[in-house]
This record gives C-alpha cells, structure tokens and sequence, in this order.
C-alpha cells in the first residue's frame, strides 16, 4: 500500500533532507511539499494525506499551531514534528498539541524516520478503529432508545393489524431494510404488515415464515433475517438490511420480536377480559329481560295450582305450560353458554363420517310443521350424495336454524327452497328464501353477536347466525349470505371435503 506524505518546510535544504531519508526508509511512499501551514491545511482538507511532517519554524502560522489546526479535522492525518534543535520543552508543547512523534533535524535519519512513520500509521489506525466503535456504540445506543420508544406505541394499538404495522415500522427505522413483513395467525386468520418495497424478486411470504418456523433464524448470506413468532406461527422479516448483521442487530431484532409477542398476548387477554366482561352484562340483560316472560308464566301457573283442587282437570295443562316455560329457560341459557364458548375459541366439535343428506332431511322433517303452520312452501332442489366429517346434531342445529330464519321472514304464501350440491373440493347446503331480503350494510352484522331483524314482531336472542357461524367454521368452513333487498336472501354453508 502507497502512502501519501506531505512535508511541511520553507527550507529547501531541509525538504530534500526529508525526501532523502523517507525515499531511504524502504517504505512504498508518495511525497508531496507545502512551504508555509496554510497551503499545507488547503492540501490536508482535500484529503488523501496520510502523515504530515512539519517544521516548528514556519512563515505565518508556526509548526505548534498547525499541528493545533490539523487535529481539529475530522480524520486528521498523524503529525510529525521536525525542529532544529533537541529542545525537549518544544517537544513536550509539540505533543501536547496533538503532534505524535518529535524529531531534530541533526538526527533525521531514514530508520528513525521510518520507525516514526510506522509508529504514526499505527496510532492513525487505533484512531480511527476506537471512532469506528464509538460510531456503532452511538448507533447502537440511538436504535436500543428508539426501540424503548416503540414499545408503548406498540403496547397501546388497538388491534392486531395496527400492531403489526407499528412493528413494521419500527424495524424500518431501526434496520433501514428494503422491506419489512409482519406475518402471524390469529383466530384462523393471517395478518400480516409490509413496510417498504414491493419488488417481484422476493421470495414468497409463506416460504420464508416455514423456513424460520423450521430451521431457526435466517443467517446474514440471506436476502432477508428475521426470528420467527412461534406462538402465532408467524414471523419478523428484514428483507436486506446491511452486508453484515451485528451482534447488536440480533439483538434488537429478537427484543422487538419478543415485544410484538407480548404486545400480542396482552392484547388477546384484554380482549378476553372484555369479552368476559360483555358476557356477564349479557348474561345479566338476559336474566333481567329475556327471562322475565318465562318466569312470570311459572310463578302464575306455580300459583293457579295451588288455587285448583286435587286432581282436576286443568292441573295437567298447567303444568304443560310450566314445562314450556322452563325448556324456554333452558334454551337461551344454553345458547348464551355456548356464545360464550365460541367467542373464547374453546368451543369444539365431535365428528365422525356421515352422509350429509340425512343430517339435511331430518332438519327438513323438523321444518316441515313450522313450515306449514305460516303458510310458506318448502321446496327440496339439488340433493348430492356426499359424505363427509361431520358433528351430526351441531350441523343438524346450523340447518335449523336457518330454515327457521327463513320461515320467520318469508311472508305467507312464500317460497323457501334448500339444496345440496357438490364438487372435489367441498360441500354446498343452501337455503333460499323469498322474504323482503337484507341491505347490503347489514349482510356481515347478521353473523354478530345479538344482531336482531324485527320479524313481524318475533323476535330472538340475536345468538342463532353467530352459533351457526362458530359451528361451521369449526368444520373448517365458511357460512354467508347473499341478498337483496326486496328479492329475498340465500345462505350458503360450504364443508370441505377434506
């Protein structure tokens, strides 16, 4: 390697003594001259000077005071002093100034010459190894704070998917990556956050989450790093971040990780807690509204009993209505229970291989009273043959109670028609009905909790679609609805084979 010397003196004897004992010192250099500090200042802040040797008595600025100017520059070059005498208190205001080696001029020679040059690139390279480190501890420190920052930003979002895009974004600040994905799975859904870079060279998205999920966190050769959300078989990707992922980068990557994680969870139990929270208010309104007509027809028949003497005639239908009142009960308290169950995902089916159109037409042998009692046909249209992994009495309930919602809202003298069809993929059931149909708006609010239609004054506990929705989905399907209002409505309930 050619290093660049720059020597500093107005006597021309001197600069070719200088030249003489640097071209003798065996070292492979380049030498340029200055004759006074400023234009040896001009030459230095242009850079490319590796060792400056200066005399003490210069024109203008004097030796002391350059080598002053020259260690206020960023990266500045070692200096060494050259002076016509052995004075050691010059040298002693020499080096305290920033000069790294005194010479006298009688006893420059190329071997001392030599060794103070080598000593002088050697401490030029400490210099500049200790900057280097107080750079990256500085960044380091600077991307540790705004990753203590990000952290109540990410603690307070108020869903997943705002979480996820906090994440996103504090990994691009902290990494300056091309690209950032979010991936995790959550309630059966993906969701997932990107920040950066669309480009098409990408690797797939599912590909890179399954090989952290199987081989660990990617290594730096990689396109991308990034640690894996194992709870939520997810993922942190940092698509090309640096040539060189640090100690320091693993490091922030796995605490930020750690935080989308516990920011997750966090979430999931504030939820839980609100959910629980609802269903005793729910469960309250129930007791305190729903249960108040059943009730009130027990007490009066518990008391019209009393009032009728033993054995009479009336006794029996009396306690007949009690019976209804109290499987009335037990019916919405059910229901409210099994809500409960599916909003806390622990609801759970039992199945084994049964042909689905059995399970349609004992729904059908159930309809057919209720059918007739509002005056509404019941039509059968496709009926497949298909088998598949079922729980007979949670289906047999889904398909209850959508031909009961049909019934409800279809008019007298309507139509309500239910088919079954299939293909490879999976099984379709559904039902159609000829009623005043739903308003776009209102299609997914069906499937919520406590959603309720007026029906000509029938009203429900808002629980049915929402049951009916938890049950399907625990097969591994989908339910909707088409509709539209003033041509009626068809919901679709779709099993996979598979």
């Amino acid at each position: 390697m050619t290093w660049r010397v720059l020597i500093v003196d107005d006597d021309e004897a001197d600069r070719g003594a200088a030249r003489r004992a640097l071209g003798a010192s065996g070292l492979d250099l380049d030498v340029v001259e200055a004759t006074e500090a400023q234009a040896a200042l001009r030459l230095i802040k242009a850079g490319g000077i590796d060792c400056v040797l200066s005399d003490y008595q210069l024109p203008g600025l004097d030796g002391l005071e350059l080598v002053r100017q020259i260690r206020l520059l960023p990266d500045a070059p070692p200096v060494v002093a050259l002076t016509g005498s052995g004075d050691e208190s010059l040298a002693v205001k020499l080096m305290q100034a920033g000069a790294v080696d005194y010479i006298s001029k009688p006893s420059l020679s190329a071997e001392r010459l030599g060794r103070s040059l080598r000593h002088a690139w050697a401490l030029r390279a400490a210099e500049q190894l200790a900057r280097a480190a107080e750079v990256q501890r500085n960044d380091a420190l600077a991307r540790m704070r705004r990753l203590v920052e990000a952290a109540p930003q990410i603690h307070a979002a108020h869903t997943t998917d705002e979480l996820l895009e906090v994440v996103a974004r504090t990994a691009q600040e902290l990494f300056a990556a091309e690209r950032i994905d979010v991936v995790v799975w959550e309630g059966g859904a993906l969701r997932h956050a990107t920040v950066g870079a669309q480009a098409r060279d990408f690797l797939p998205l599912a590909e890179q989450v399954s090989t952290l999920r199987q081989r660990g966190p990617l290594q730096a050769e990689s396109p991308v790093v990034g640690v894996p959300l194992p709870r939520y078989r997810g993922a942190l990707l940092v698509w090309r971040a640096r040539e060189v992922v640090s100690a320091v980068d693993e490091m922030l990557l796995d605490q930020l990780a750690h935080n989308a994680v516990v920011a997750i969870d966090s979430a999931r139990t504030l939820r839980q807690a609100e959910v629980a929270a609802q269903t005793r208010d729910d469960i309250m309104a129930i007791v305190s509204h729903d249960l108040r007509g059943p009730l009130a027809a027990i007490r009066a028949g518990v008391e019209l009993l009393g009032e009728l003497p033993p054995g009479a005639r009336e006794s029996a239908e009396v306690l007949g209505s009690i019976q209804r009142s109290v499987t009335h009960m037990q019916r919405l308290i059910d229901r409210q229970l099994q809500a409960a169950t599916i909003e806390a995902g622990s609801f759970r089916i039992s199945t084994r291989p049964q042909p689905l159109a059995r399970v349609l037409d004992e729904a059908l042998t159930i309809a057919h009273p209720l059918a007739e009692q509002a005056g509404v046909e019941l039509r059968v249209g496709d009926r497949a043959d298909v088998t598949l992994e079922i729980d007979r009495d949670r289906l047999l309930e889904v398909l209850s109670n959508l031909l009961g919602n049909a019934l409800k809202f279809t008019p007298r003298g309507g139509v309500v028609t239910v088919a079954l069809q299939a293909d490879d993929q999976a099984a379709h059931l559904t039902v159609q009905d000829s009623g005043p149909g739903i308003a776009p708006a209102l299609r997914e609010q069906v499937f919520e909790r406590y959603w309720k239609a007026d029906a000509g004054g029938r009203r429900g506990t808002g629980l049915g679609l929402y049951i009916a929705r938890g049950i399907v989905r625990a097969h591994g399907g989908d339910i909707w609805v088409g509709s539209q209002p003033g041509a009626g409505s068809t919901f679709t309930v779709r099993l996979p084979r598979a």
